[in-house]
């Protein structure tokens, strides 16, 4: 028998119940991608234990009807066997660093594929209105050459959270992590600092 396919509302729960299992206080959470909304969603689930929130290549669903329709656009061909793990770097990354796209392939060949239903459920979620309740410092880090989460989407997302900071990684695209992960690591640290 095939297992039911994962349910992305269920993900926020999920994570904090870890924490709860693992008897975690307090802790900052770094969402990339589609984690950004798992991290939203715990964060809301237990404002009083999480200190710090960076959403990394994510809008974390603070969305709208107008960005919503845009990411489905953007995201109709990402899911599922037709998924280019280049579309996650900038486009000049792979000429600029032959090797690391070789590693960033491999590691990417170990990965499970989403399908396009899975991904249309978890673009749907929402977290936006309630989101205005987050106290803890919100830190957006985007690249500019986000394929997969452009940056003029991020800076609609963004001003949802109007509090939240926004830096964005000139040379990367949706894997600032990996593509420039000095500059993205400083970025994070800076906000784990406050």
């Amino acid at each position: 028998p095939s297992a039911a396919p994962p349910d992305p509302a269920a993900f926020a729960g999920d994570l904090a119940a870890l924490l709860d299992h693992l008897e975690v206080e307090r802790a900052a959470l770094v969402g990339q991608s589609m984690g950004g909304w798992t991290v939203v969603g715990c964060a809301l689930l237990r404002p009083e234990r999480i200190t710090h929130l960076a959403l990394v290549g994510t809008l974390g669903g603070l969305t709208d009807d107008e960005l919503l329709s845009r990411l489905l656009r953007i995201h109709a061909t990402s899911g599922g066997a037709g998924f280019d793990p280049h579309r996650a770097l900038a486009a000049d990354f792979p000429a600029r660093e032959p090797a690391l796209t070789f590693l960033y392939d491999e590691i990417c060949a170990l990965n499970l594929l989403v399908s396009q239903e899975f991904l249309v459920k978890l673009l749907q979620l929402r977290h936006t209105a309630a989101a205005a309740r987050l106290d803890m410092p919100v830190r957006f880090i985007a690249g500019a050459h986000d394929q997969l989460f452009p940056l003029d989407i991020v800076r609609a997302a963004h001003a949802h959270l109007p509090a939240a900071e926004l830096v964005v990684l000139p040379e990367a695209g949706h894997s600032g992590y990996f593509e420039c992960a000095g500059e993205f690591n400083a970025a994070l640290a800076e906000l784990l600092k406050r």
